[in-house]
Formats: structure tokens, C-alpha cells, sequence
């Protein structure tokens, strides 16, 4: 039976994902950089009692945050001319000395007291000139006592500034002096020469320098030398003495107009240290250890959090200029010079000092002049010896974006209005965002239409390309969190800037409002669908109209959240109630009501379908004993001593909460409404897993049907299908210790996966007409493995619709075949002669083993065999592996594992299996033939009768699709169609692969198998044979003989779903990764998808893809508007019309069928299985 399941995804990373979800989360070559948010907080004073609230939430968001770069503007001071970049953009999950910088800059000039002086040539020593110098050969020494650069720092920057009072050619020697030698000047004569020593290292300094001008020498060299003397401590005298070759003057300490001489040095800690010097204390740690050892412990996380704290828990005067703090924001996103924040201003109600205000921190800007005292670094920025610091000059910031594929967001949190701007704020404004155009932004009186200057300058910054020199266009959303506040015309600035308004007035929900935001910068959003056509299960000439939505949301963290919707599907399109349609561009029409619900649900995937239904006392059973399944022993419940902490994973206090949880309470208050005992209404994703219905009458109108869904929190559902009220669910125990993973939606790459195999129904009295059982009269069995859960399968008789019972666990690791892997294949029930009599038996795959996720894993890895079980116990009756393995049947070349779902042929219609094709993840396919036996086991042989991986990465081929089967009765062959494709790593675009039609013998085989190459087969890529088949004559013969393939052309393109046959013709899907897409930064979910349509005999083209009324190579593919990973083609059957081809939701080549009329005749599947 199949389903039409629209599976909607709406996209929410850093995290390191181990199987085909990493196509949800970015992984985009973005510079090497992550994507930024910008925060801008509001402090003033009417903030008032929400301040802790506020900070505590934004300190609970940046405690969990990861994947991402975070910085800070505020409104220090209050006033409109401290603005500043209180916290640049760094990466929330680097150091601080790595990520902002933790370089000490000591700045020192020379004051008089310092006693600077200069020697003539005379070896007189004058220290009270204003100029340092005498017109012909001297010696200067400059004196900077107390210099506090300890031994175990080095220098990346040490620059000696010198002011000309001359003009001319200059030629300077410059040494270092310290100890005694760097003690204060006395007019003495040679006082100043004596200290100069030719076995000391020196630097060499000349040019031409102008009256007035600055004179830079980089004595790095000097410094770093300096400070690795075994006498140097930091805290002791420096001098600089410099023998001057030439007649320039320099300014002193006393100039009436130049500043004196100023050395500038940057510090970075080291590993080297010094036990006889004194610690000196920077401020970190209370100066325990070592400079190196206290900056080490310096975080971006803690650092942030501590200038948050400081800036939230100030308190300035009573404005909230948030347009001009947003205008500053955009002016460092852009790279822009630096407006405000270039002094620091207001005033600390406790020391009346500006020591929590601030000026734009200097790691956010390059150029400028800083003017600091030695004091201040920027890791201790409340030091009350920075109140002065200031900025000069052209400081420019540094752009936050820096690379085509860098996303910036900005977040502005405020309680107040968007009115107060000053009138050249909005000229600048003006001057940005263009002259002309709407809204209105006056430049005189403005603060009056503050809303609209608002409005525009978001708009720009959302609307417009800010780096036009990077490829692509880089804009910049802002969203805006109102604490206790719905600002005036806010729908105005919102329509402008590209995000949402979120109106809090808790802690709770400031914190849920941050993470969303958040998470659209480490998400990529977007919608996608896959589809599958429901047969109409009580006539099998027609497909159903029944339409089940199947919504996922992928987040970073455990609990993915899902929900099941119903629709219709009419000659018009897919509608809701009364006739409106499903969809409007590609998204959920916010205006449809699902055929469950009595509102619209809109995109928010929890509301409406059967999640709408949950109950807060659902009916929960495990198989935690040997009971029945519904006795009490296997009810989930507080009551239930069987199901213990150890079982849960979870403390005492914690077992009940959880207990509650998962029988559908809110104990986690999803909805913050304080109420813990109502119903959560939520549900994990349908991610791999399939919907199944089970009918239990024998016409529509009768069959009272259960739909069955397999989910991400570990749950089999078993919902009403006409209501959607869950009748059931089911979990499995060993998923029991998931649960409170989920339930606390805790962040990690070991995310959960629930059930998430694939499920399929058994009738054991199938009608000949449908998917029911005869009369009504028979078994209902249900088969499920768990994937990347584990390597068991279920079987569930259903039935009793309302009764179900666990009729076996197939657990192989637990009966020692540890050979096997993750459950990966759909099990089959097929029928095969033993003792000469036609038994049930169920097939499986052995399954996955999850080294395949980074690589190739040859070598007996697990999951190297196909399995048949017992029907009725689950007891494994035949199974054929490698040598390393306990199989009936063991092959050496069996070493690779075997995730997908065989194929099963009954090729006589006798209702035995007498054929099963197979492929591996080592690029083999795999035959096996059902004999008839006359012992008590069954009788199979088998081989590889294909084999198409390489040696090299970029030919490692894998098998992970069943493989399409269909008779080629003129040629007395079975063609067996198949594609090769990463499947659990589809952004890989290294491996080259391949869609492959093999030429088998229809004849059974119990030996010597013949392994076809792709040396054997018709390379059909260039569409060789449609231009001539009499001049290639043997190369025909080839394709009619063995085969051909087709090599797929986009880099990374691949076949991850089994192919479709009919009327001579083959469709199947590939996905390839947007490595070489236009736009490169889209590579999440955004692959590009295509269809194919050959002939089945040479891979002709069949349609003019083009309408260009030529077939060439060109039609035998059409893209995909879909994203993801795409399914296996369907033929839609309606009751009137023509037959159509889907992909998804999107029909494709029409008109092909109407042209090529196919009949309706079907081959039973006697075997009862779906």
C-alpha cells in the first residue's frame, strides 16, 4: 500500500551530524568564519525591575549558544553621543585572547618629571629644552619608569613615536636601557653618552621628515630582547637612548606644541616565566598565576556576559535612543567609520564616575588614535583609569561580514518607543538609504517621525546589498524584542526589516525569543516536500485521495518536533475543507484547514493534524515483560515498578516527571502557561520512517482504519484515520532511555533517533481486489526496525484494532549475531517452498554499520547479510553473510554492508519468492534463487552478478536504493535498474556515480554466477546508439546483452531511491549537493534535484524535455523544483483521467502517458505484504 505523505520541512549548525540530516544544517564555505548576531540592548532607567529578568535570560542564551559569532552595541551613558560597539563580534565558543585579542597594549609618553634630556656635541646634558637635539651629533634619552611589561610577555608591536620640531633628512641609532642604566638624567657631562654600549643590539632609523610630523620606528626587536634580559621584571625603569646622526630636533616634554615622545607596545602573554619577579595583576582572576595563566582563562562566553552584566546592571539617564544605536550598528556591519562611542559619557549612580560607560571597543575598528591610560586593557574596560580614554582621528570599523556566504542578524531589545533621533542622525540616514522613497525620514524635526526614520533604516539594511564588492548579496534582518512594550507603529518597521517582533514579558519567553532568532542564524529556513501516492486500497485500478502532510522540524537540539496533516486531492490540486487549497507558492496556505482540524494551522508545525488530537492520559504500552502487551506490566505508568530509573536513564525525582511526559502532560510548560498537568500536544519527526494505513473492513465506508506513523521521540503511533485521535502508541524498550533526552530538548552531537525504520503491513487473508483482508477475516501484522536506533525489528499483531500484540522482538546483537547492523530495510513477508511446503518467512537486510557515514568500510563490516525470519516466533530460519559471520550461506566477497530493502520476485505467479536482487554498500548487487526444498531449512543460493566500485575514493560506488526489477520476456532476461549514491553523506561531491540497467538471466542458477563490470556494459552518457545502432553494432550488442549505465554529470550527483519501470520505459530521481550552484552559500537542503525518463533497452531520450522538437541527451532529464533528497517516482492512477507521473508534489513529463497509453493490469502480489 502506498501513501501520498507531503513531507513539509522547515529548516532549523554547527553540530556534527552522522547521517543524511547534515543537508538540514550549514555547512557552506563561508571564509572560515560563522555567522553573526549583533545585539543591541537598551538600559536606560525605565528598565528599572525587568534588568535582572532581562540579563538573566540573555546570560541563559549565551551560556547555551554554540556555532556562532555574538557582539554587542549599546546605549551607554544615555545620551546619543556615547553609543558604542560595547562587545565586537567574536565566536562564542573560542577564547578571548584568540577570538577578540588579548594583546596588552602599553602606552607611555614622556612626561618632564621623567627627566628626558639630550648630549650636544660638546657632551653638555640638557633635560629642560623643549626640543631634543642640538643641530649636530647628539645623544636623546627618553625615561618611562615603572614600564609594567612583565618578563613573560612578548611583544607583537612596539612602536617609538617621535614629533620633528624640524624639518630635514633624519639618522637615528636606537638602544634599550634598563636597570641602572635607565636611571634618571642628571646635567652631567656624558651622563647620557657613558650609557650608550656598542655590545648592546640596536635599530637604524632614517628619512626625510617635515617641521610638525610624526617619526614611527619599530623597536619590536628591542623590546622582546629587553624583556628576555635575566634581569628584566616588569614594573622596572625603561629608557630609550638614541644617538642622533643628523641635525633633526625632537619635541620634549616641555614643547608648547608637539606631544612628547610616546612608545606603544603590545603585549601577548607567553609560556615562559620567571619565579624571581613579582606577579603583576591585570585584572583577571584577582591576578592569580602568571599574565599567561590569568588570560588563559579569559572566554568569549564569560567575557561577554560580564560586560552585559555591567552594562544592564548601570544605570544612566532616562533615554532609549534606539534609531541611533541600530544606525551605529549598521555603520560597524558595514565597515563604515566610527560615529559615536568615541568618548565615554553619563555618569554611575554609585561613583559618579563613567566607569560602566564605554567608547567602541578597540578590537571593533582599525586606524584612529586611541588615547588610553597604561592602566586600561580591554579585558578590565571598568578600570577606573579608562574613564578618560577617547578616540581620535580616522577610526573605521572592522566589517562583520567578510565573506559572501557570512550571515549577520541584528536583535534590538528594548521597552521604549522608536522616537527619539536626532536631526543629523536622520540626514545620515537620508544620506544612506537614498533621497527619495518610502517611509519618510525628515531631516529637520525628526525626532517627531522617528517610527519612519526607524522603518527606513531597517529597511535598508534588510533590503540592500551592503557589500557590493563580495559576490551575492549580504543584507542584514533585524528583529525586535519588546519587553513589556508594543511599541507604536511597529508593524511599519517590521513590514521594512525583514524579521519579527516578539512581545515578552518573562524571563522565559525573552530566552525563547533569543533562540528562535538565533536558530534562524545557524538554520537555514526554507520549505521542501516528498510525496507518496496512496493506492486505494479496496481498488487497486485507482490511487486514493487521501493526502497525509508529514511535517518535521530538524532544531539543534534532541526534540525534533513533527505532526501528521490530512488533505484531499482533487482535479484542481491538493485542498482542505472546503475546497482551499493546501498550498500557495510552494508553502502551507496559512488560510487551509486539514481534513483533521477545525482552525487553520498556518506553518507552525504543531498546530492542527493529529498532533492537535494528543490527549494528556495517552494509552502508552512497552514491552517491559513477558505479558500480554496491553496488561498492566507493559502500561506505561507511575505505577508500573518495572519501568525503573535505570531503564528511563533518569533520577528518582525526575522518573515520574518524565512518566508524565511521555503520557502527554506539559511538565516542561511548553507553552508557558503554568499549567503542567495539560496536554504538550507534540510529537517527534517522521524523518526516514513511512506511514501505513491498516484497514479492518473490506470498503471505504467500512474500514475503520488505523494510520501508523514511527517518530524521532521514540514512539509507534497508532491514530484513528478518520479522526486522528491516537487509539495507541508503542515504544520499544530499549528506546525508553532516549526519552528524557528528549523530553529536556538537551543540545549535543548524539542527537536521539528514535523509531525512524521503516513500517509495513501483512494480510494474512489479502484480497484480491486491495490492501484488506478477505471478508475482513484474517491477521494484521505490522513490521518495523528501529535504524539509527538499533539493529532489532518488531513485529506488532494489529489484529485486534484496539487490542495490539508484540508477536516477536527480532534482537540479533542480544542472540550474539553481532554481524548485524542498524535495522535499516523494510521487512517483507514472502512465501518459499520448505518440506516442499509453501511457509511464510519475513526478509531483512542486515543493515547498516555507521563507519559508513565518514567512509568506505570494507572488511566484514556489519550488516554483511540478508536474513529470513519466522513469521510467527522471529527466529532467524536462514541468513546468508561473510565469512566472518554464522550464515547458512557465507561468501568471501559478502564484507560490505547491506542497508537497503531487497527486491522479491515471484517470477511463475505461483505465489513462492523465487528470486531476490539485492545491493551493498561496495557497489555489488547481489542475486539470490529461491529452490524448492525438501528439508526443513530453506534452499537459496546466490552471487554477485555485479560489480561497479573502484579502488579510489572517487569511485567508491555504493548500493543503498532496492533495486527495480522487470521482465524482458523477448530477450528471456530480468533487467535490474539500480543507482549508486551516498546515501547517509549526500553533500559529498567526490565520488562519480553511476545509473546502472543489468542484463540477468531469467533462468534459475545455483552456481557459477557471471559478474557483469562496467566494462561490459553500454556506456550510454553520450547517447551513442540514438544517433545510429547499425554503425555500432557491437556496442548494441552490449547493452542488449548485459547492460548499460549512465554516468551522472553534476559534481556530486547521485541516485539515493529505488527507480520506477513500466511500458519499456525507467524513471528515476538524483539529488546533487549546490556545490557548483549559483550561489554557493545555499547549500543546505538546497541541492539540485532532477527526473529522468529513459528507454528501458539503450537509455533513449523519450520526451522533448525542451520543447525544442529534437531528442538528444538533453530530454532524458528535467530539474526539480524540490530540494531534498528526492523519493522514488510514483504514477498517480485517479478514477477519471489519464495516468500521471510525481516526483513529490511536482507532476512531471505530462503528457507523456496520454501519448503512450498504458494499460491497467497489475501483478498480484500473493504474498499479503505492502
Amino acid at each position: 500500500m502506498r501513501f501520498f505523505v507531503i513531507i513539509i520541512l522547515l529548516f532549523f549548525s554547527s553540530l556534527a551530524f552522522s547521517d543524511d540530516s547534515e543537508i538540514y544544517f550549514s555547512q557552506v564555505d563561508n571564509g572560515g568564519q560563522k555567522n553573526s548576531l549583533i545585539m543591541t540592548l537598551d538600559n536606560s532607567a525605565s528598565l528599572r525591575e525587568n534588568r535582572i529578568p532581562l540579563l538573566n535570560s540573555i546570560n541563559r542564551l549565551i551560556d547555551s549558544l554554540s556555532g556562532i559569532r555574538v557582539g554587542m552595541v549599546g546605549f551607554y551613558g544615555g545620551g546619543f553621543s556615547s553609543l558604542a560597539v560595547g562587545f565586537p563580534v567574536a565566536d562564542i565558543d573560542d577564547s578571548y585572547c584568540n577570538a577578540v585579542g588579548c594583546s596588552i597594549v602599553v602606552r607611555r609618553e614622556v612626561a618632564s618629571n621623567d627627566h628626558d634630556g639630550y648630549e650636544n656635541s660638546f657632551s653638555q646634558v640638557l633635560t629642560q629644552s623643549s626640543s631634543l637635539g642640538s643641530g649636530t651629533e647628539s645623544y636623546t634619552l627618553l625615561r618611562f619608569p615603572q614600564f609594567n611589561a612583565p618578563s613573560e610577555i612578548e611583544a607583537d608591536q612596539a612602536d617609538l613615536n617621535l614629533i620633528a620640531t624640524n624639518s630635514g633628512y633624519y639618522n637615528f641609532e636606537v638602544k634599550l636601557l634598563s636597570s641602572n642604566s635607565a636611571r634618571e638624567v642628571k646635567e652631567e657631562n656624558s651622563d647620557i653618552s657613558n650609557r650608550w654600549s656598542s655590545s648592546t643590539t640596536k635599530v637604524s632609523a632614517s628619512g626625510y621628515v617635515s617641521v610638525g610630523t610624526e617619526i614611527k620606528i619599530s623597536i619590536i626587536g628591542l623590546i622582546n630582547e629587553l624583556l628576555s634580559r635575566s634581569e628584566w621584571c616588569g614594573g622596572q625603569d625603561l629608557a630609550v637612548i638614541i644617538k642622533n646622526k643628523s641635525a633633526i630636533s625632537i619635541a620634549a616634554s616641555e614643547h608648547p606644541s608637539y606631544h612628547p615622545a610616546q612608545l606603544e607596545v603590545g603585549l601577548i602573554p607567553t609560556s615562559r616565566s620567571k619565579s624571581s619577579c613579582p606577579a603583576v595583576n591585570y585584572g583577571v582572576d584577582n591576578g592569580k598565576g602568571s599574565v599567561a595563566q590569568q588570560l588563559s582563562k579569559l572566554t568569549v562566553k564569560e567575557e561577554l556576559k560580564k560586560e552585559i552584566s555591567s552594562y544592564m546592571l548601570s544605570d544612566y539617564y532616562d533615554y532609549t535612543p534606539s534609531i541611533e544605536s541600530t544606525l551605529e550598528t549598521l555603520l560597524y556591519i558595514s565597515g563604515e567609520a566610527v560615529r559615536k562611542g568615541r568618548f565615554r559619557e553619563g555618569k554611575d549612580r554609585d561613583s559618579r564616575q563613567p566607569i560602566h560607560s564605554r567608547i567602541a571597543h578597540s578590537a571593533s575598528y582599525n586606524g584612529g588614535n586611541l588615547s588610553r591610560s597604561a592602566e586600561c586593557h580591554d579585558f578590565d574596560l571598568n578600570n577606573s583609569d579608562c574613564v578618560n580614554e577617547n578616540i581620535t582621528g580616522n577610526a573605521v570599523y572592522k566589517p562583520v561580514i567578510t565573506h559572501q556566504c557570512h550571515k549577520a542578524r541584528h536583535v534590538l531589545i528594548t521597552d521604549g518607543e522608536f522616537y527619539q533621533v536626532t536631526d543629523d542622525a536622520a540626514r545620515l540616514i537620508k544620506e544612506i538609504t537614498g533621497s527619495s522613497g518610502q517611509p519618510y525620514c525628515p531631516t529637520t524635526n525628526a525626532q517627531s517621525l522617528g517610527t519612519q526614520c526607524m522603518a527606513r533604516l531597517v529597511g535598508h539594511m534588510a533590503k540592500n546589498d551592503l557589500f557590493p564588492e563580495l559576490p551575492g548579496v549580504q543584507s542584514v534582518q533585524t528583529d525586535v524584542i519588546g519587553f513589556n512594550v508594543y511599541p507604536r507603529q511597529i508593524d511599519e518597521v517590521m513590514a521594512q526589516s525583514g524579521g519579527d517582533f516578539y512581545h515578552v514579558q518573562s524571563t522565559e519567553e525573552i530566552l525563547d525569543a533569543l533562540t528562535t532568532i538565533t536558530e534562524k542564524l545557524l538554520i537555514n529556513n526554507g520549505n521542501a516536500v516528498g510525496v507518496e501516492i496512496q493506492a486505494n486500497a479496496f481498488d487497486r485500478l485507482t490511487s486514493n485521495d487521501n493526502i497525509y502532510l508529514s511535517l518535521f522540524q530538524p532544531t539543534l537540539a534532541s526534540r525534533w518536533l513533527g505532526n501528521i496533516r490530512k488533505y484531499q486531492r482533487t482535479p484542481a490540486g491538493i485542498v482542505g475543507k472546503n475546497n482551499v487549497p493546501a498550498f500557495v507558492s510552494g508553502s502551507i496556505n496559512p488560510a487551509v484547514i486539514d481534513l483533521l482540524s477545525t482552525t487553520s494551522a498556518g506553518s507552525d508545525i504543531s498546530n492542527g493534524g493529529v498532533g492537535s488530537k494528543l490527549s494528556n492520559n495517552r494509552i502508552v504500552y512497552s514491552n517491559l515483560s513477558s505479558s500480554p502487551l496491553t496488561a498492566p506490566a507493559n502500561r506505561i505508568s507511575r505505577n508500573n515498578p518495572l519501568l525503573t530509573t535505570s531503564l528511563l536513564s533518569v533520577s528518582d525525582e525526575d522518573r515520574n516527571t518524565l512518566v508524565d511526559w511521555v503520557l502527554g502532560k506539559d511538565t516542561q510548560d511548553y507553552d508557558e502557561d503554568n499549567n503542567l498537568s495539560e496536554a504538550h500536544q507534540t510529537m517527534g519527526a517522521i524523518v526516514h520512517s513511512n506511514l501505513v494505513v491498516a484497514n479492518y473492513g473490506v470498503t471505504k465506508a467500512t474500514a475503520n482504519a488505523l494510520l501508523f506513523a514511527a517518530t524521532s521521540d521514540g514512539y509507534l503511533h497508532a491514530f484513528d484515520e478518520a479522526t486522528g485521535v491516537e487509539v495507541f502508541s508503542f515504544i520499544p524498550n530499549e528506546l525508553l532511555s532516549q526519552l528524557n533526552t528528549v523530553r529536556i530538548d538537551s543540545v549535543g552531537d548524539n542527537r536521539p533517533h528514535g523509531l525512524d525504520g521503516q513500517l509495513s503491513i501483512w494480510y494474512s487473508n489479502k484480497s484480491a481486489g486491495g490492501d484488506y483482508n478477505e471478508n475482513g477475516q484474517g491477521r494484521i501484522i505490522l513490521f518495523f526496525g528501529l535504524r539509527r536506533s538499533g539493529s532489532s525489528y518488531y513485529a506488532l499483531d494489529i489484529t485486534n484494532r484496539n487490542q495490539p500484540e508484540l508477536l516477536w522482538n527480532f534482537d540479533p546483537i542480544n542472540a550474539g549475531l553481532t554481524y548485524f547492523g542498524q535495522s535499516w530495510s523494510k521487512p517483507q513477508v514472502m512465501s518459499i517452498p520448505i518440506n516442499n511446503i509453501s511457509q511464510k518467512v519475513v526478509l531483512v537486510s542486515g543493515g547498516y554499520d555507521a563507519s559508513n557515514d565518514e567512509s568506505r568500510t570494507p572488511g566484514n563490516a556489519s550488516g554483511n547479510t540478508i536474513a529470513l525470519l519466522s513469521l510467527d516466533t522471529g527466529q532467524i530460519l536462514w541468513h546468508a553473510g561473510g565469512t566472518n559471520t554464522q550464515a547458512s550461506l557465507q561468501f568471501n566477497s559478502m564484507e560490505f554492508s547491506i542497508p537497503a530493502t531487497p527486491k522479491v520476485l515471484d517470477l511463475n505467479q505461483n505465489g513462492n519468492a523465487d528470486r531476490i536482487y539485492v545491493g551493498d554498500l561496495g557497489g555489488q548487487l547481489w542475486r539470490f534463487d529461491v529452490h524448492n526444498s525438501t528439508r526443513s531449512t530453506p534452499n537459496i543460493t546466490g552471487g554477485v552478478i555485479a560489480s561497479v566500485s573502484g579502488a579510489s575514493s572517487d569511485n567508491y560506488r555504493r548500493f543503498f536504493a532496492a533495486p527495480d526489477a522487470s521482465l524482458d520476456s523477448a530477450a528471456n532476461k530480468i533487467n535490474v535498474a539500480i543507482g549508486s549514491g551516498w546515501a547517509s553523506h549526500p553533500l559529498d561531491g567526490e565520488v562519480g556515480d553511476r545509473f546502472y540497467l543489468f542484463k540477468d538471466q531469467l533462468s534459475p542458477q545455483k552456481t557459477n554466477y557471471r559478474q557483469l563490470s562496467e566494462s561490459d556494459l553500454y556506456d550510454a552518457t553520450s547517447n551513442q546508439l540514438f544517433e545510429s545502432l547499425a554503425a555500432n553494432s557491437k556496442v548494441a550488442a552490449n547493452a542488449r546483452d548485459n547492460g548499460w549505465f549512465l554516468r551522472m554529470q553534476g559534481q556530486g550527483e547521485k541516485v539515493v531511491s529505488e527507480s520506477l519501470t513500466l511500458d519499456g520505459k525507467v524513471l528515476f530521481t538524483t539529488y546533487k549537493p549546490a556545490l557548483d550552484i549559483a550561489d554557493p552559500c545555499v547549500r543546505v537542503a538546497q541541492g539540485a534535484t532532477a527526473s529522468y525518463l529513459l528507454d528501458l533497452k539503450y537509455a533513449f531520450p523519450v520526451y522533448d524535455v525542451n520543447s525544442d522538437n529534437v531528442l538528444n541527451a538533453d530530454d532524458r532529464q528535467a530539474p526539480l523544483v524540490s530540494s531534498l533528497l528526492p523519493s522514488q517516482p510514483q504514477v498517480v492512477l485517479p478514477e477519471q483521467g489519464y495516468p500521471e507521473f510525481y516526483f513529490g508534489l511536482e507532476r512531471g513529463f505530462e503528457g507523456f502517458l496520454i501519448q503512450n497509453q498504458i494499460g491497467r493490469t497489475f501483478h498480484l502480489d500473493r504474498s499479503g505484504s505492502n
